[in-house]
């Protein structure tokens, strides 16, 4: 299945379920900002961006704290810099 359908779906479910559940990613600088953006675009992940400076990961309330560990596991190794806020 191709990234973008893939993505697509994703993004389709997640916003089915209640969408006020997930992890708001606020990058450190300018430059982790960027990096992350470029991280989302090509990952199979679904993030909304906000013009506050933060995207939104909306996840299930039960699953953001695995979430969260997962993507910081993976920022870190990509040497992106950010903080996590759970919404819930």
């Amino acid at each position: 299945m191709k990234r973008s359908v893939l993505k697509q779906l994703i993004k389709e479910i997640l916003l089915k379920e209640k969408k006020d559940y997930g992890l708001y990613v606020t990058p450190s600088t300018k430059n982790d900002s960027i990096k992350l953006a470029k991280w989302i675009d090509n990952s199979d992940y679904y993030a909304e961006y906000s013009s506050d400076g933060y995207w939104f990961f909306p996840e299930k309330k039960d699953t953001y704290d695995a979430l969260e560990k997962e993507l910081n596991n993976l920022l870190n190794k990509k040497g992106i810099s950010v903080s996590f806020e759970g919404v819930f």
